[in-house]
């Protein structure tokens, strides 16, 4: 297992299903430690939501379903949003994690709150169906094609870059500024075993089970087997299908509309100012101090 767990919200010692418990995913150039929430949030029982509501807050197509337009962004912000309840529920008006009574060290005022920096995440569509489901990719492909940095195709060597110019798929290349993300399909590729490096090739699409070796895939046991990704996914931008992690190690799509509801795992930055203390372990986790 990773040493990289980390208690956030609490000033203590967490557990693994607690609340307060997150992973490190990487840190930033400038300092800045990137989480991943351990399990989904929980609004009382609920632990699945769904990424937009149809019938509530209106239909999204044509390329104008993505991050900052969806539900899902709003209610993870603390966004107000209008009054409704979803046809299927777990959709919700109110927010379920920044603001919410479940995760009082979440609320704008607090002193938690603060030490989260505001920062741009990329948004958009990568080329899940133009890819097919047999093709093999690598993380710093993904990582170029999910932060707008050049629209490539299955078979792109990262060493040439920026020499060659293949054949383009669709490239996330709009950002948003805020607080609260989600994972991108490449934390997920750079999560994997250490002993492969960052420019190999692997199939992790659909039934593939090739990347079952990432610390990101979570324990079924504790959390849900899927959960949101803040990338979508599909043949073009009339599609209406996001992509998602599981704990079998695949990324597969699933329909944006409101009678879908899997996991969520909120990912946050911490200002490069936040002290820690702890070695990372389970048993002893990174804590951030308050």
């Amino acid at each position: 297992d990773v040493n990289n767990y980390i208690c956030f919200g609490n000033g203590a010692k967490c557990s693994e299903t607690d609340d307060y418990m997150y992973r490190i995913i990487g840190i930033t150039e400038d300092g800045e430690i990137k989480v991943i929430k351990n399990i989904s949030i929980k609004e009382g029982t609920v632990k699945d939501f769904v990424w937009h509501s149809y019938d509530d807050y209106g239909v999204c197509y044509n390329g104008s379903c993505n991050w900052p337009n969806s539900l899902l962004f709003k209610r993870l912000n603390g966004i107000q949003v209008s009054s409704g309840t979803p046809s299927t529920g777990r959709g919700g008006s109110s927010s379920i994690f920044v603001g919410s009574s479940a995760y009082s060290y979440m609320a704008t005022t607090s002193d938690w709150y603060k030490k989260i920096s505001d920062h741009s995440w990329w948004y958009g569509d990568i080329g899940y169906g133009s890819v097919g489901t047999t093709s093999e990719w690598a993380a710093d492909q993904v990582y170029l094609m999910e932060t707008g940095a050049k629209a490539v195709s299955p078979g792109y060597d990262p060493t040439y870059y920026p020499a060659t110019q293949p054949a383009a798929v669709w490239s996330s290349t709009q950002k948003v500024n805020a607080k609260v993300g989600l994972p991108y399909i490449h934390d997920m590729f750079y999560s994997y075993s250490l002993s492969y490096a960052s420019n190999t090739y692997r199939n992790c699409w659909n039934s593939s089970t090739s990347c079952k070796d990432s610390w990101m895939s979570g324990d079924s046991s504790i959390s849900n087997n899927v959960y949101w990704l803040i990338t979508r996914g599909g043949l073009n931008q009339n599609h209406d299908y996001l992509g998602f992690y599981s704990t079998s190690g695949t990324i597969s799509q699933y329909s944006i509309a409101d009678s879908t509801y899997i996991g969520v795992r909120p990912v946050f930055y911490l200002s490069s100012s936040v002290k820690l203390k702890g070695t990372g372990t389970l048993s002893d986790p990174f804590i951030v101090q308050a």
